[in-house]
């Protein structure tokens, strides 16, 4: 989750803010420690860092427990050994598999499929072959495992995931496992973007386990928690391998271990889940300040303050963290929306400036796709470069809007372009028949990621004219290292502007050229497997993307797209709506299933909204105000907000379910019970989605609604509505603004726009509605994207400190105050090694005696890693893995340009589908130092190695290496070169 993570406005939690729920550990429970989990559960941190992480953090979750690294150490000490004494254990053949190895399954022909093989979600779909006997969400799961006292094993993930993939081969296929599942729990298996209020809820109680059991990880998917019969979550994790490896328990081990507690121990892990629920519904509760916040100005102001101090000042990029530069960078349209908006209205061009280099970069980057349009789901490096790559509708939908709108504001001609891909892509490959919108593409193709995308060079020169392809290979990066395994991926190395004046080409020249061969390799490029289309249509995404097209197709005067807009409105409006005219969720194969949620009705009306103003057609204004009237029935909650799911008696159909509302039970009274039953399925608690992550929250996307209708209707209910939702989240705008963007814009239009507002426009007023300012020229989004070039003209002189061989890799003569402590931060176990041969040992070398003034610096840093170990290779692959890397910490302000990583070697681990890249002997890695313009002074750098050691039965906790240079910064012309050997040539000048 960029995550609100939410709430440093990256995004972990959509319950409540990460705050809160450390402010409500402190005052509650924070002493409880729950028994079960910690005799059996902590095991589990070893798997957190796995899986596809949810973002903004790494969708992310928080990014910066994202980057934590799990305790193995407490993984090993509870995973020593085998687990099972139960006779049951053992493993009998599942009916219609035979078995072909303990990692697969061989189905044998005329087979019973599961009961996932008569749903419609083409992830479930997926595992409808399994030997896993899956129920989906629903009444009859529950019932099972109520009757049979079963505990229940539940699965979420969705159909783009990479790593629900590879559970889905490597686990739900294996026969041993799946007869032990089979045996010992009811399965649930659940489609993500079916039922994101199941995943919302299961999501928090995971988040609540780890800090419950003093674990440091973050979530993703697939999502893997263990349910008592009632559905209240007694432990969890997300991707498992099927068996255990090094640090690392194995999925059938902790299903073994579940079986065995819940047979011995079943009092104490139903006390455990109901602490954990406890805590679930207290994060349900929206956080209340004791003080008075008044709406005003100032509010909105500080928010977008704080919303702009998290701007990468480098790579461009919201959300940004410094402590972790190298965490996966996500777009955050909707933050970059609100503070594009915001910047506008009070004509700060500083920020716009950050919003326009953020948008370039993203632009140039590999997040991009160059040939197709679009963009792909989140960067795995902080320059954009190498993308995750699947492509949902909801990042394309959001980016078609920010990127029109920063025309309509800079009038800067790239994004126009990026805009126009990014539509011609939603129209061409992802609109239904019908006219809706498809969910996602996948990542992979043939079962490798990013395989549909990449290229080599001798390709394009092959399918290219020699010049064309000359032009190519320099624009678009393949001149460069390859920073993938799997190919190069596409990226522009400079704007278009830039890119043509070096070619010696006028614009429009360069721009024809690059466009006739994009459409050559575009035309190749299909002829390759394609990955595979969720082709279910969600309300809630096909809202965003009527929104977007409407709007875009105004700006850039396209009227295609406001038609394709109209056209998606008149298939939600008439194929995902009943006869009381209340939408639908999902559809698909012309079925319409799952009562909608907040953010399907928020996000239609959006769009409506939209088509009315820009058309003004009546109709899609009366569509608007009947949506509303339903969400305000269904989901406003007399406390305040809306609440996810519907929360009033008469609202109709249960979420979830198909039929009307139906009493579960006695605790179905209580209109606050501890677990609700509907419709026989459990609700543990009901949030109010106020977080904003990779979409807008339905509260703030509603209250920008009700904010439009009162303008547009000059009807005083709606802006009394909009004013009661503010105050009732006015703590969450306060203390958490950078998690609550579309919030904090709903603020300043309510600010903006008076109760008496005409209704002929229905737009806040503001100061530019028109092309907007420019960004000013003096700012980075201007400067030039290349690198400076490396320390240059300094003396040739011999290096007369290198007293000892480099093939010995010792230390070289850098300076007498040189410190290398190669020892500095390594944990206890590493200190297990004699000490004469620690695990991995450092240098570091430098071109001179001094630090050159203003200019570029290379380094390099020697590793030794004994024999036996290895450590992780940057990239890592697969991806969950912790990567060796370097940071810089200095006195005067040296900084870290660039690094240089060497490429791993594979090394094949079982239950692992794909080798992992790692380091082993001598490893030599390069970088560059930017030396601020302090001439005369001392600087002090320290650059740390960040590592974890592994050998063939263990990794070690992950450690670091400190080496410290204390040396004069001096202009370059008064610099002795030494170190010849490892720094052959100097650089070109600055």
């Amino acid at each position: 989750m960029e995550n609100v993570d939410p709430a440093t406005g990256r995004t972990t939690l959509r319950h409540g803010d990460p705050r809160e729920c450390c402010a409500m550990f402190a005052r509650g429970t924070s002493g409880e420690r729950v028994r079960s989990l910690l005799a059996f559960g902590v095991a589990l941190v070893a798997s957190a860092m796995c899986g596809c992480s949810r973002n903004g953090a790494a969708e992310p979750f928080d990014r910066s427990a994202s980057q934590q690294s799990p305790s193995t150490d407490q993984a090993a000490s509870t995973e020593t050994g085998t687990v099972s004494d139960d006779p049951a254990s053992a493993v009998e053949p599942v009916a219609g598999y035979q078995s072909a190895g303990s990692a697969e399954i061989r189905r044998v022909a005329g087979a019973r499929r599961n009961r996932l093989a008569g749903e419609i979600s083409p992830y479930l779909l997926e595992h409808a072959d399994n030997p896993v006997d899956w129920f989906p969400w629903g009444v009859a799961a529950f019932e099972k495992a109520r009757r049979e006292n079963r505990p229940i094993f539940l699965s979420i993930g969705y159909s783009t995931c990479r790593w629900c993939h590879v559970m889905e081969r490597l686990v739900f296929s294996n026969a041993e496992i799946a007869e032990f599942l089979n045996r010992h729990f009811v399965c649930i298996k659940v489609d993500r973007e079916e039922r994101p209020d199941v995943d919302d809820v299961y999501m928090t109680a995971l988040h609540v386990y780890f800090q419950m059991a003093g674990m440091p990880a973050a979530g993703g998917w697939p999502l893997s928690m263990f349910l008592t019969p009632q559905g209240e979550p007694i432990l969890g994790g997300t991707y498992f391998p099927p068996h255990d490896q090094p640090g690392q328990p194995g999925f059938l081990t902790i299903a073994r271990r579940v079986a065995q507690a819940w047979r011995e121990r079943e009092a104490d892990l139903r006390r455990d889940a109901a602490t954990i629920t406890a805590q679930l519904r207290r994060l349900a509760r929206p956080r209340l300040t004791l003080r008075s916040v008044p709406l005003d100005a100032e509010l909105v102001r500080a928010g977008f303050r704080e919303l702009g101090d998290t701007f990468d000042p480098r790579f461009g990029g919201i959300g940004f963290d410094p402590q972790y530069p190298d965490a996966p960078k996500f777009p955050l349209p909707v933050k970059l929306r609100a503070v594009l908006l915001h910047a506008e209205r009070t004509q700060d061009a500083a920020l716009l400036a950050r919003v326009r280099r953020t948008l370039t970069r993203i632009a140039l980057g590999g997040i991009r796709d160059h040939l197709g349009g679009g963009f792909h789901r989140y960067s795995t490096d902080r320059q954009w470069h190498v993308p995750h790559f699947e492509k949902m509708l909801y990042d394309n939908a959001l980016l078609l809007e920010v990127y029109a709108e920063a025309y309509r504001i800079t009038s800067d001609p790239l994004f126009a372009r990026v805009a126009a891909e990014t539509a011609g892509w939603l129209l061409r490959e992802m609109r239904d028949q019908q006219g809706g919108f498809y969910t996602a593409v996948d990542a992979e193709s043939d079962g490798t990621e990013g395989a549909y995308y990449v290229w080599q060079p001798e390709e394009i020169e092959r399918l290219l004219p020699e010049q064309d392809a000359r032009l190519f290979l320099r624009a678009y990066g393949l001149l460069e290292p390859q920073r993938f395994e799997h190919g190069y991926v596409l990226h522009l190395t400079d704007t278009p502007e830039r890119l043509a004046a070096d070619a010696g080409l006028q614009p429009a020249e360069w721009q024809s050229r690059i466009d006739r061969a994009r459409r050559v390799l575009l035309d190749a490029r299909r002829r390759r497997p394609r990955p595979k289309t969720d082709d279910k249509i969600l309300a809630d995404w096909n809202g965003l993307a009527i929104a977007a097209l409407a709007r875009a197709g105004r700006i850039l005067d396209r009227e295609e797209w406001v038609d394709a807009a109209g056209r998606a409105a008149r298939f939600v409006l008439q194929r995902m709506t009943d006869e009381q005219g209340r939408l639908w969720h999902v559809y698909r194969a012309g079925k319409a299933r799952v009562p909608g949620f907040l953010d399907d009705y928020a996000n239609i009306v959006d769009g409506l909204l939209a088509l009315h103003r820009i058309t003004g057609d009546s109709r899609w204004l009366r569509a608007a105000r009947i949506l509303t009237s339903v969400q305000i029935d269904a989901f406003a909650d007399p406390d305040g907000g809306f609440r996810l799911i519907p929360v009033r008696a008469d609202s109709g159909r249960p979420p979830g379910g198909n039929a009307p509302r139906q009493s579960g039970g006695p605790d179905a009274r209580d209109p606050e019970p501890f677990v609700r039953i509907v419709d026989g399925t459990p609700v543990l608690t009901v949030s109010k989605p106020v977080y904003d992550s990779v979409v807008p929250a339905g509260n703030g996307t509603a209250t920008r609604n009700l904010i439009a209708l009162a303008a547009l209707t000059a009807e005083p209910r709606y802006r009394a509505m909009a004013e009661a939702t503010l105050r009732h989240f006015a703590f969450q705008l306060s203390e958490t603004p950078t998690g609550v963007p579309n919030l904090l814009l709903a603020l300043e239009e309510f600010l903006a726009a008076s109760p008496a507002e005409t209704a002929e426009t229905g737009q806040p007023s503001h100061p530019s509605r028109g092309r907007g300012a420019e960004a000013p020229r003096n700012e980075s989004a201007d400067e030039r994207i290349t690198s400076d070039a490396p320390l240059a003209d300094a003396p040739a002189e011999a290096n007369t400190g290198a007293g000892r061989a480099l093939e010995r890799f010792v230390p070289a003569a850098i300076a007498p105050d040189v410190d290398s402590e190669s020892d500095a931060g390594v944990s206890a176990e590493d200190q297990a090694a004699p000490a004469e041969a620690p695990i991995v040992t450092a240098e570091l070398y430098l071109p001179a005696d001094a630090l050159p003034a203003g200019r570029l610096c290379p380094f390099v840093v020697h590793l030794n890693v004994a024999s036996g170990w290895h450590i992780n290779a940057n990239p890592a692959r697969p991806e969950f893995l912790k990567p060796t890397r370097l940071t810089v910490a200095s006195e005067l302000g040296t900084q870290l340009q660039s690094v240089q990583y060497p490429a791993g070697r594979p090394l094949r681990l079982e239950g692992i589908d794909q080798p992992v890249q790692v380091y082993s002997g001598h490893v030599i890695i390069r970088g560059m130092l930017r030396v601020p313009p302090r001439r005369g002074d001392t600087e002090t750098v320290t650059i740390t190695v960040h590592y974890q050691a592994c050998n063939d039965a263990r990794c070690l906790r992950p450690s670091r290496l400190e080496l410290r240079a204390r040396l004069p910064v001096k202009n370059v012309e008064q610099l002795r070169l030494i170190n010849r050997p490892l720094f052959p040539t100097p650089g070109a000048n600055d």
